[in-house]
């Protein structure tokens, strides 16, 4: 007989992980992050909640990344290393922490609470300066921390966030080694026991439960989980106890026959459950994925039903799914033998000197499209350049990094990847060579290009130098017009005042002239016959007489 075992539900505390190799991943993270990009569970009206702790001044987040490296003393990063590791810090919907209004189901505002404080602190203590960026999440249904960590060790190995920047030989970029799954495991429980205080537990430790991704995670929609999760709880077996037969029957045997039947009875049991459980938790998931959905477009508090039904259905899906599975299966080895047939067959063709004619053309529209692909993926790094350029001069960094960091680096791989593949030809080398001097052809007219602008401004430049040149002359010319000028007035000026005053000298030297001389040259008057001096002392003897010098 099997019965549900069920339990007050449990609060537990969170904490998952999810390693980004790429510069366009970081990016994309951090776009989720910011809200720059369209978030369909967040509510917009509770955005205001949101606060990020390190990550002032919204930096890009593959900058704050690089320039951790850049003080660890790391160099650029191996191929498909994990260059920053994103965690989520939360708790279960159902915690009390939360707070939540019995009305709306909206959690308390956690700014400012004990929880924001004692996580902070201990996301700083765990991993330290690698800890670049941590930003608090409330406009979602449950609170939540999104963290970004760069991997990097210390010398021989320490403890994860120990680097030792005065000996920054001995730093090394590894999330491989950060979070192991013994050192994943250690997480979970010092996480859990910095949490106690507010009601949290860990989760089972060594459990074989397979933890959502942080994307399965939002799909899925946490408070959803937590209520259909006692729907699928797994069942303990309840031992079944045979009924004591007469003793007559067995002898002296009868309790050794009784507790053999027992074990196989019970272990049978035990084996019937646990596959029964693993149906169960695929049904769970399944169930989970759906109330997820279910909430995301209803949002209304008539979703337990709904969830009990898409339960309902979901076990018929999973049961459908499962005998997809194995037909698909089935079908996939038949097909497997059919090729292996048809290529020990195109083997012995090629052994006695024959190719079929079928396998040719295939082989050649291979080439084609793989030659069709490079031809398209060739231009895409160089114009992705010209885009990122042109984002710098806008100003636009976060822009500028991914690209750069990115879409191009993508594109190069791509590019890469689609030459490998074609080089093995005739024709795809003949291509490759000819891309390549389109390339150069290119290259060569836009530096000719540069340089007939180059050209075209410094004749321009002379251009402007000689009219600033000739305006200068012409400038110098007008000022010594106009001295000139003002010379040739000041000698006509003074010309005409020697003029003036010889003309008044000779003016004045002929009224002079007309004058009678000088009394002290006269001898006599020539009427009277007297000296001035006797006419003047001679007393005249008629007063009205007038005395006529003529």
């Amino acid at each position: 007989m099997l019965t549900p075992t069920h339990s007050a539900p449990v609060a537990h505390a969170i904490i998952r992980i999810e390693k980004i190799k790429t510069r366009q991943g970081i990016g994309q993270r951090a776009a989720h992050n910011n809200r720059s990009k369209y978030t369909p569970n967040a509510d917009e009206s509770r955005s205001h909640l949101n606060q990020e702790y390190l990550n002032t001044e919204n930096q890009a987040i593959v900058k704050l990344v690089d320039k951790r490296m850049e003080e660890a003393g790391l160099g650029k990063p191996k191929e498909g290393a994990v260059l920053c590791v994103e965690v989520l810090i939360t708790a279960g919907p159902t915690a009390e922490i939360w707070q939540r209004d019995k009305q709306s189901g909206e959690a308390a505002d956690m700014r400012g609470s004990e929880w924001e404080k004692q996580t902070l602190a201990w996301a700083k203590r765990e991993w330290g300066d690698n800890l670049v960026a941590m930003k608090l999440h409330q406009d979602e249904k449950t609170p939540h921390f999104q963290c970004f960590v760069v991997p990097i060790l210390g010398k021989d190995g320490g403890l994860a966030g120990e680097v030792n920047l005065e000996n920054s030989k001995g730093a090394r970029l590894s999330a491989r080694d950060m979070f192991s799954p013994k050192t994943l495991s250690q997480l979970q429980t010092d996480f859990a026991e910095a949490m106690q205080p507010f009601g949290l537990e860990r989760g089972i430790k060594g459990s074989r439960a397979k933890h959502k991704t942080m994307r399965e995670m939002y799909a899925l929609g946490g408070e959803k989980a937590a209520e259909i999760a006692p729907l699928v709880e797994p069942m303990e077996p309840q031992p079944f106890v045979l009924a004591t037969p007469p003793r007559s029957l067995f002898g002296n045997g009868l309790e050794e026959w009784r507790a053999k039947q027992q074990k196989e009875i019970n272990a049978e049991i035990a084996r019937q459950v646990e596959a029964a459980n693993k149906r169960l938790g695929t049904v769970g998931a399944v169930a989970v994925a759906a109330s997820g959905a279910a909430e995301e477009s209803e949002r209304s508090r008539t979703w337990a039903g709904d969830s009990l039904q898409k339960a309902d259905a979901a076990r018929s899906e999973a049961k459908s799914a499962q005998d997809e599975v194995k037909q698909e299966t089935s079908q996939a080895q038949a097909e497997r033998e059919r090729h292996a047939a048809e290529f020990d067959k195109v083997l012995l063709q090629v052994a006695q000197g024959a190719l079929p004619a079928d396998l040719l053309q295939r082989g050649q529209d291979l080439v084609a499209q793989q030659m069709d692909d490079l031809r398209q993926a060739w231009p895409v790094p160089a114009a992705l350049r010209v885009q990122a350029d042109q984002a710098e001069k806008d100003g636009d960094y976060g822009l500028v990094a991914e690209i750069r960091y990115g879409k191009v680096l993508e594109a190069e791989r791509q590019v890469a990847l689609y030459r490998e593949q074609v080089q093995v030809t005739p024709a795809g080398r003949a291509l490759i060579a000819e891309l390549e001097e389109t390339d150069r052809k290119a290259l060569a007219e836009a530096q000719r290009q540069v340089e007939a602008q180059q050209a075209a401004e410094a004749r321009e430049k002379e251009r402007v130098a000689e009219q600033e040149r000739l305006a200068r002359e012409q400038a110098a010319e007008q000022v010594r017009a106009q001295r000139a000028a003002q010379e040739q007035a000041a000698q006509e000026e003074e010309t005409r005042k020697a003029q003036q005053a010889a003309t008044d000298a000779a003016a004045a030297k002929n009224e002079t002239a007309e004058r009678p001389q000088d009394a002290g040259n006269w001898d006599q008057n020539p009427r009277t016959g007297a000296s001035p001096t006797q006419i003047i002392d001679q007393p005249s003897q008629d007063k009205d007489e007038e005395i006529d010098w003529d």
